[in-house]
């Protein structure tokens, strides 16, 4: 028994490393909530991608400059990786010294396979290529000074970048209608209208179901003075609502936040940007009385009306 126990001890370390490192990248994701000067967007989706029955979430970091992430954190993320290796059921990892620079990737791929047949269904994300039945699809790319950073789950999130308290019971509704109430912002209603299927366009949301839209609401405009507020207020409630079974779509980032409720995109839409000039604007598009497509332009914060009639 003495023989045993050690042996015991040795598979129950081995064990409980393996558990703790599947979160060794994940865990470290909370803390990108503090790179101000990097676009780092979190999303999650729910029946865009059909062949998912659990919630999908992703993260993504494209063509960062090195310089403006903290080392402490650099580091961090290639030991993660560096554990997460052997852990993985694919991994790869290559690395390059050159005049023009150095070159470090990984990638990983669990419950799935990287760089599968091209005949076979895949998930791509900034070169990077998984088996489309794949349940966590993670890469780093670290190349002459930029670094690229995606994280694909399907499944719950423990560790959410932006996990954020809303206040009281207000709905997003209701904080939409006092910003909305307030006379420093200008609020302009806004219509959608397409019903010759002509999806031609950049679009924030476009689906295609029925083959027309018409959707109506407003947006709102806000004044540099109280853009900080506003922004915040709206943030917190949209990223509240991002782990909620009612919503389909949810994504985050530094100046933006879009949430769209309902099955098929049959609900509310709330979408918020933050302009470079420090302007704030706010758009809210109503559930239609009747089922139909979703198209929001990209501009939506110069877009009033869409007219595409027969």
């Amino acid at each position: 028994m003495n023989k045993i126990r050690p042996i015991l001890l040795v598979w129950m370390a081995i064990i409980s490393l393996a558990v703790n490192a599947q979160q060794n990248i994940e865990r470290l994701l909370p803390t990108f909530a503090g790179l101000n000067d990097i676009d780092v967007t979190e999303s999650i989706e729910r029946g865009t991608w059909s062949q998912y029955e659990e919630p999908f979430y992703s993260v993504l970091i494209q063509n960062a400059h090195i310089d403006k992430i903290p080392t402490s954190l650099v580091d961090s993320l290639i030991v993660a990786f560096e554990r997460e290796l052997p852990l993985a059921t694919e991994s790869d990892r290559y690395q390059k010294h050159s005049e023009q620079g150095d070159t470090l990737s990984y990638t990983l791929a669990y419950n799935g396979t990287i760089h599968p047949a091209d005949s076979h269904s895949r998930l791509n994300v900034m070169n990077h290529h998984y088996s489309q039945s794949i349940k966590v699809a993670v890469a780093l790319d670290i190349e002459n000074k930029t670094l690229r950073f995606h994280y694909n789950k399907v499944g719950a999130m423990q560790h959410l970048i932006w996990k954020l308290q809303t206040e009281s019971d207000k709905t997003l509704a209701d904080i939409f209608n006092e910003i909305a109430q307030d006379k420093a912002v200008k609020t302009v209603p806004v219509s959608y209208d397409i019903d010759n299927s002509d999806g031609d366009g950049n679009w924030q949301y476009m689906n295609s179901n029925y083959g027309y839209v018409h959707r109506k609401g407003h947006r709102i405009e806000v004044p540099t003075e109280k853009a900080a507020d506003v922004f915040q207020r709206m943030f917190a409630a949209i990223a509240a609502m991002n782990q909620t079974q009612e919503v389909l779509s949810c994504s985050l980032s530094r100046n933006e936040a879009n949430v769209v409720f309902g099955k098929h995109w049959s609900g509310d839409v709330y979408c918020l940007r933050r302009l470079d000039d420090g302007r704030v604007f706010v758009l809210h598009i109503e559930q239609p009385d009747k089922p139909c497509d979703l198209a929001i332009p990209y501009n939506w914060h110069e877009v009033d009306r869409i007219s595409r009639m027969k």
